[in-house]
């Protein structure tokens, strides 16, 4: 017993598409052309405002509205979320969050 509460994200097993995710921060001048991050770091680019990898608007993509407000509701309740570890395609992610 504690004060505690653990919230769990599942995504859909799809995983992040580093690769679109770091040519999008490049075209929006997020990443400089040279920059060589590491996964966390392009992982991490989903919480920024306004980001989006989605070519359209959507109902449900393209706003970039979504992690930011995620980690900032996060954050408010006392807690911290990180972006799971790489793991084997196909396979769902599971977030913490405490």
């Amino acid at each position: 017993m504690g004060n505690e509460v653990q919230i769990e994200v599942r995504d859909d097993g799809a995983g992040l598409d580093l690769v679109r995710i770091a040519e999008r921060a490049r075209r929006t001048g997020v990443l400089a052309a040279d920059a060589k991050p590491t996964e966390a770091e392009l992982a991490g680019m989903i919480f920024r405002s306004g980001f989006t990898t989605s070519e359209e608007v959507t109902e449900l993509a393209g706003r970039g509205v979504g992690m930011d407000v995620v980690r900032a509701e996060v954050t408010s309740l006392g807690a911290a979320s990180t972006p799971p570890a790489r793991r084997a395609a196909a396979q769902p992610s599971n977030w913490c969050c405490r």
